[in-house]
């Protein structure tokens, strides 16, 4: 029972500093100081323009997309080439081994 008497207390204090609010009210002069920001507003320099670029999210996933393209190109290229020098390889030991069989085969040449 002291509980429940303990949590209505409090229950009403919480209700009771509720009484004296008002709505929020913003400075009266707050939307005139925007507007002139806004009419002054000088053009952007080469370096603020350079900012505001390279802040972009979009270019941050043109710039990651352009990474992966080159990396999967260089490693296509090189995994091409590995390719043609074993292919090269296997060639030039399959012609070695033609070239000693037919010298057994024919040993008047």
């Amino acid at each position: 029972m002291k509980n429940q008497s303990k949590i209505e207390q409090r229950v009403e204090q919480a209700l009771s500093s509720l009484d004296g609010v008002q709505r929020a009210q913003a400075n009266p002069f707050l939307f005139t100081r925007i507007q002139q920001k806004l009419a002054n507003k000088q053009p952007l320099g080469p370096w603020e323009k350079a900012a505001y670029l390279l802040t972009r999210p979009a270019l941050a996933v043109v710039v990651v997309l352009a990474f992966l393209a080159i990396n999967l190109y260089v490693a296509n290229r090189e995994q091409r080439q590995r390719l043609a020098r074993e292919q090269q390889q296997y060639e030039q030991l399959f012609a070695a081994e033609y070239n000693s069989n037919l010298n057994e085969l024919n040993p008047n040449r």
